[in-house]
């Protein structure tokens, strides 16, 4: 008798996630029907993109999914796709367009009761008009000078934009935000000229000088990712901005006359400074951009090796906290270049190595003077001065120990000196020697 097995093989049946319904946006929030037996969601926008996924809720707030990020301003589509264990995902929902706004200038409450206004200096001519929003669709016009906004509660924003050619027009023709209580900025800058936020260019003169000179209450700053900049168009422009911690980003490296000048002074809570990445300068470019920034440890990488007449003048000049200068990998000077670039660094140690063997007039003059905690100096190779280029260099430099006889060689003072050419170079210095080097004789600093 022969026994037979029959293995019955059952089939089991997948079921298919019913595709999501009257999905809506409101904003950057997003709602749809909730599908029967989903237990996620998955967010796509232009079709193939994967913002996210949320659980089982059946809606979600755009800004907070990781794909965010990714997506420019501009319309884009949004589609829903509902999953769960044990079920077949479900078709993509209907395409549904939303539009991202533009990343306008935004001022963001952080203490209740904050306000923004803006002033006006002497009377512009170039027909500069601004608008504000809190939601980035209905906007107003704003008026300088008389305008005040209240920022109710913490976390409230408005939003600013403009189509202009310039803010400010001079020294003495500036818009100027006046701030209350505690406010941090975002969004890009540039929304004040494009109301597009595509434009990278600054075309005019004295652009955005002076635009939050003495905002006490300004905790970051906005974006500005110009890469084309016209002269002095942030000068002075976050001057004396105490609260200020961060500077922004700064990625321009086609640099103009005055572009950076005076940028941060005084902002006295700055620690960190941005990237300069430069290579070529221009006239008066940094001059001052950190004076009395009394926070600021660290300086920037200084790759620049094109100078210009003032370039680095004053730059960090009473920046009491810095204990490390940048490399000035610079072979060639000009005109006042590093003139007062570290004066008054009470805290800094050590010198940068200057390679430079062509010098220009006032090049070092009080290069490090004050520098009472300055205990290396480095080697000067040049064999050529020129006029005042090292007067006053190590001035005051108490700890810096400079004798005649050993330890590191600083330089060989030439035969031929030109006019103040080392005035006073090593005065009030703390070794065997001190006051104005002599023809021929080389001096050092002991370890």
């Amino acid at each position: 008798v022969s026994t037979e097995t029959v293995t019955e093989v059952q089939a089991t049946f997948v079921a298919k996630l019913t595709t999501p319904q009257n999905v809506t946006a409101n904003g950057t929030t997003v709602s749809w029907d909730a599908v029967e037996n989903a237990t996620s969601y998955d967010v796509y926008a232009d079709d193939t993109v994967l913002l996210g996924s949320v659980a089982s809720q059946s809606s979600v707030d755009l800004t907070t999914l990781s794909g965010w990020a990714t997506l420019a301003p501009g319309k884009h589509t949004l589609q829903i796709v509902a999953r769960a264990g044990n079920y077949i995902d479900s078709d993509k929902s209907d395409p549904i367009e939303f539009e991202i706004p533009p990343d306008y200038l935004c001022f963001t409450a952080e203490e209740a009761g904050s306000t923004v206004a803006m002033a006006v200096e002497g009377t512009p001519t170039k027909g500069q008009a601004f608008e504000t929003s809190t939601n980035r669709t209905n906007w107003s016009v704003f008026t300088p000078g008389t305008t005040t906004i209240t920022l109710a509660n913490a976390g409230d924003k408005v939003y600013f934009r403009g189509n202009n050619t310039t803010v400010s027009e001079s020294y003495s023709i500036y818009y100027n935000f006046v701030m209350s209580g505690k406010i941090a900025a975002s969004g890009n800058i540039m929304s004040l000229l494009d109301t597009t936020c595509k434009s990278t260019t600054i075309s005019n003169n004295y652009c955005y000088s002076s635009m939050f000179y003495g905002c006490t209450s300004l905790t970051t700053a906005p974006a500005l990712p110009a890469t084309n900049l016209a002269n002095d168009c942030y000068s002075n422009m976050f001057s004396s901005c105490t609260s200020l911690t961060t500077a922004p980003e700064l990625p321009a490296t086609t640099l103009a006359d005055y572009c950076y000048s005076m940028m941060f002074s005084d902002c006295t809570s700055l620690t960190t400074a941005p990237a300069l990445p430069a290579t070529n300068l221009a006239n008066d470019c940094y001059n001052n951009m950190f004076y009395g920034c009394t926070s600021l440890t660290t300086a920037p990488a200084l790759p620049a090796t094109t100078l210009a007449n003032d370039c680095y003048s004053s730059m960090f000049a009473d920046c009491a906290s810095l204990t490390t200068a940048s490399a000035l990998p610079a072979t060639t000077l000009a005109d006042y270049c590093y003139s007062n670039m570290f004066a008054g660094c009470t805290s800094l140690t050590t010198a940068p190595e200057l390679p430079a063997t062509t010098l220009a007039d006032n090049c070092c003059s009080n290069m490090f003077y004050g520098c009472t905690s300055l205990t290396t100096a480095p080697e000067l190779p040049a064999t050529t001065l020129a006029s005042s280029c090292y007067s006053y260099m190590f001035f005051d430099c108490s700890k810096l120990k400079v004798n005649t006889t050993s330890g590191n060689k600083i330089f060989t003072c030439p035969t031929t000196i030109p006019t103040e050419a080392v005035t006073d170079m090593f005065t009030s210095t703390g070794g065997t020697f001190t006051g104005t080097p002599t023809e021929g004789t080389t001096y050092y600093y002991a370890a």
